[in-house]
């Protein structure tokens, strides 16, 4: 089960004894469903402040001689950063996060040019930005739309993919950014909108951009609306959240404790959770990694590798 913003609002309001009525006619509410999604929004926000628990890409296109991009949305301003990369003829070469004194004091003229090893975050509020060191030296490949694309298409026909990735690569077009699992030579294949970007229309000729440079980081939770204070509108009502399962209960506990401390302190106690200590223990758990798994035994080490993509066997 992934947790929706219905089920968060079900669960706030079973735990809350309060009426639930996403439409807002529900009647002796001690609070708003606006009010209820604000105090969500915080709760869920603080959790993923604290435990780093939302991971995500943030891919954009740079061309030849760019040094300068914008940072990811919503990424955490403490400890934000975890990988970054930038892919050149199908190569991946990692980028390191340096600090202002090691760049400078490494890259003191402003002329150097070829592929970039070190980035070097700074700014705050919308003037946040990411300086390459040295600045590319070599732009995105780039192809053309071949015939017209509707929402919700998994291929994407083009005039080329030469040059981008084979497998697991991003693209954008206009402001839409795509994921799609391999290429054939003239269309991207499994085609998935991804980083919060709006899946739309297309038209043959429109250019396409690889998506050279990753940034794998730590971020707070998407924004959700509120476009009223007593309904919750349906698109809203069936938005994903982005916490891990295992802790929506916790959390939903910190929101209904929140909720009602505003209206009654007393009554609120019955629901006073240790949130810090929860957090903590959460923090801890996603820390040790999804990879920390115990052997169950002899495994084989593999022989081969089947592939449909030529020329990338393992033997």
């Amino acid at each position: 089960m992934t947790y929706r913003v219905k089920d968060a609002v079900e669960l706030i309001r079973f735990k809350t004894q309060t009426v639930n009525q996403l439409q807002g006619k529900a009647i002796n509410q001690l609070f708003s469903n606006g009010d209820l999604i604000r105090q969500l929004q915080f709760a869920l926000d603080e959790f993923a402040r604290k435990t780093k628990c939302i991971e995500d890409i943030f891919s954009v296109t740079i061309t030849n001689q760019e040094q300068f991009i914008a940072l990811p949305p919503l990424i955490l301003r403490s400890k934000g950063f975890r990988f970054m990369v930038v892919y050149l003829n199908q190569l991946a070469f990692p980028i390191d996060i340096q600090n202002l004194n090691n760049v400078y004091s490494t890259f003191p003229l402003n002329n150097y040019t070829g592929i970039p090893s070190w980035a070097l975050p700074w700014g705050t509020t919308d003037q946040q930005q990411i300086m390459f060191f040295p600045r590319l030296s070599q732009s995105a490949n780039v192809t053309t739309i071949s015939s017209n694309y509707t929402p919700g298409d998994m291929v994407i026909n083009v005039a080329s993919t030469a040059g981008f990735l084979q497998i697991n690569g991003r693209i954008t077009v206009g402001s839409h950014k795509i994921r799609y699992q391999k290429v054939t030579a003239t269309s991207f294949i499994g085609c998935q909108t991804v980083e919060q970007t709006e899946d739309t229309a297309h038209s043959s000729g429109e250019s396409v951009s690889q998506n050279n440079v990753w940034i794998f980081y730590y971020r707070l939770h998407s924004t959700i609306p509120i476009n009223s204070e007593t309904r919750i509108d349906d698109n809203v009502a069936a938005l994903p959240l982005e916490i891990p399962n295992e802790y929506m209960n916790g959390i939903c506990d910190e929101t209904a404790y929140q909720l009602i401390k505003k209206i009654d302190v007393q009554r609120a106690e019955a629901y006073k959770v240790d949130y810090e200590t929860f957090i903590k223990d959460a923090e801890w758990d996603i820390n040790q990694g999804r990879s920390s798994i115990k052997k169950t035994g002899r495994i084989r080490q593999a022989r081969a590798w089947e592939s449909d993509i030529l020329e990338n066997q393992m033997y």
